[in-house]
């Protein structure tokens, strides 16, 4: 999965049959008759890098987690409506409403 914003482009790499199963978006697009099944590249323009790995990290954990680059990976914290409000935006965009669920849970 490509995730490209501006200058912040990233490369993220997913269980195809993990994230299928959890998004719609994801599910059609890696079809056989769509461009991306081929590519295995799916662009998620509208989002950042940052809160497509919160996305990942719920695939395979089922949990919320907001790593900041200066902290070590093992700590976690939860950051404000701002965060909640992208990574909500990101699961209705991939139509993942479990993951929606979990972020208005965490609202």
């Amino acid at each position: 999965v490509y995730v490209e914003k501006g200058e912040s482009n990233q490369m993220f790499h997913v269980y195809e049959d993990l994230i299928r199963s959890s998004s719609v978006i994801f599910d059609n697009a890696l079809r056989p008759e769509w461009n991306e099944s081929e590519e295995r590249v799916v662009p998620l323009l509208d989002f950042d890098p940052e809160t497509f790995d919160t996305y990942l990290k719920w695939l395979f954990t089922r949990k919320l987690y907001k790593f900041r680059a200066d902290q070590d990976t093992s700590s976690t914290h939860l950051c404000g409506a701002e965060w909640l409000n992208k990574a909500y935006a990101l699961g209705d965009y991939v139509q993942d409403d479990d993951f929606k669920d979990c972020v208005l849970d965490g609202m």
